[in-house]
């Protein structure tokens, strides 16, 4: 059986991780990380924001300007 992930599994948990890390990078300054989302990581950039707010700034790539929940409408074919 095929296990259904949230966004939250799928994408945020994973950009914060990446951001946690780049903190404990030996040459990173830590007040600099940027986060960088590209069409379903661009649409979730201000949950990411909401979850750290240490994040020095985002950039959105081809994210959504329609909600969430009208997009995930139209996977559901």
């Amino acid at each position: 059986m095929m296990k259904h992930f949230t966004v939250k599994e799928e994408t945020i948990e994973d950009a914060l991780k990446a951001v946690a890390l780049l903190r404990h990078t030996k040459g990173i300054n830590p007040q600099k990380i940027f986060v960088l989302g590209h069409s379903l990581g661009g649409m979730l950039i201000p949950r990411i924001g909401a979850l750290d707010s240490n994040i020095a700034g985002f950039i959105i790539m081809a994210g959504t300007t329609r909600p969430l929940e009208d997009v995930t409408k139209l996977w559901q074919i």
